[in-house]
């Protein structure tokens, strides 16, 4: 047997029944459609990543920026970084996207700019997309970050030097000539054209006229520093190179001259000897040098000296002087003056008067007057 309900006539719009139970009809509806996607937003990973906008970013022309962007997210799957290229102007980025990145969450990318050009700003945009699964539903769930932007500062190319830090000379004889590498290299994205102080006693082969320095980005120049010394004693110098913004690269160079030979005694006195009736000392020069050298004597004619002194390698001649009281008897005083170069040296020379002494007949023998 069927039975047979009014349903219908109960239904009725504006009876209390019919608007009770279409309120629980469209409460049964919305529990049975609505639920999975309620899920969605509460399961794991339904909350969308974010990204953040990145700037105070700068970058020299020449070189290369590398770049960290960084996602948030409540999801541990695997996240796609999709960069938006269309706006770069002066560079290039490495990666338009960067899928399973092996830290999810972090990612990077390459911006070189371009060789050329002035100062400059560069953006770019990047999102990251993320595809989940959530419990009580078949297909995966797609998420997406909004876009954020990144501002990079791009500076025009400039010269940046890297050149020994310190050069070496050690003892160096006066009157030689010795040479040191000096290795000037320009790692920046433009030439360097300046001209070059050089210190006194110093010169640079390989430079341009007028000590003008010359080197293309990315090139290495050698060059000669020789040292060629006037005087004796130690001393420090210093090659600067001026570099951007004030910036400057040093070079510091020590040397010390020395005397290329050496006269003994560095004070020379004559002694009476009676015997002989003479004054006589003796005088020895030696050459400090690994090379002949001929060396110029100035000397009062009294002590017969040569006008030069030639000497071997490291070698050495000595000289007996001799005044003869019948020649000479009142005191000598004066100076040995030598020279070698840009070397001098003095070495004074005192010869006391000869003691008084008589003649034959007895009588006192008068001194006489320097000439």
């Amino acid at each position: 047997m069927i039975h047979q309900f009014p349903i219908g006539r109960n239904l009725r719009a504006g009876t209390a029944f019919g608007n009770a139970l279409l309120q629980i009809l469209a409460a049964c509806f919305l529990a049975v459609f609505t639920m999975p996607a309620k899920a969605d937003l509460n399961g794991p990973g339904a909350l969308a990543p974010t990204v953040d906008d990145i700037s105070n970013l700068k970058v020299v022309r020449g070189k290369i920026l590398r770049i960290k962007l960084e996602a948030s997210t409540g999801s541990p799957a695997p996240m796609k970084f999709v960069i938006s290229k269309g706006s770069l102007k002066h560079g290039t980025l490495s990666e338009p996207e960067i899928p399973n990145s092996e830290k999810k969450h972090i990612a990077s990318v390459d911006y070189t700019p371009a060789l050329e050009g002035p100062n400059a700003v560069e953006t770019f945009t990047y999102l990251v997309r993320q595809t989940i699964r959530v419990p009580n539903r078949d297909e995966p769930l797609e998420l997406s970050s909004s876009p954020a932007t990144v501002t990079i500062q791009v500076e025009a190319a400039y010269p940046e030097l890297v050149a020994n830090e310190v050069i070496e000379f050690g003892d160096v004889y006066v009157g030689s000539t010795v040479e040191r590498l000096w290795t000037v290299s320009n790692k920046g994205g433009a030439p360097f054209r300046q001209t070059i102080k050089v210190p006194a006693g110093f010169t640079i082969a390989g430079l341009a006229e007028k000590n003008l320095l010359e080197i293309p980005p990315q090139q290495t120049k050698r060059l000669q520093l020789i040292y060629h010394p006037t005087v004796i004693g130690r001393l420090q110098e210093k090659l600067d190179l001026p570099g951007h913004r004030g910036a400057s690269t040093e070079t510091l160079v020590y040397a010390t001259g020395v005397a290329p030979f050496h006269g003994a005694p560095s004070s020379l006195r004559l002694e009476w000897v009676p015997e002989s009736e003479s004054r006589i000392g003796s005088l020895e020069v030696t050459s400090a040098m690994d090379k002949a050298i001929d060396i110029a004597v100035s000397a009062p004619d009294l002590l017969k000296l040569p006008a030069i002194i030639s000497l071997d390698k490291r070698g050495a001649q000595a000289f007996e002087i001799e005044i003869p009281a019948a020649k000479y008897k009142d005191v000598v005083e004066g100076s040995i003056e030598m020279s070698f170069e840009t070397f001098k040296l003095s070495i004074p020379v005192l010869a006391e008067s000869i003691p008084a002494y008589l003649d034959a007949v007895g009588d006192t023998i008068d001194r006489t007057t320097i000439e």
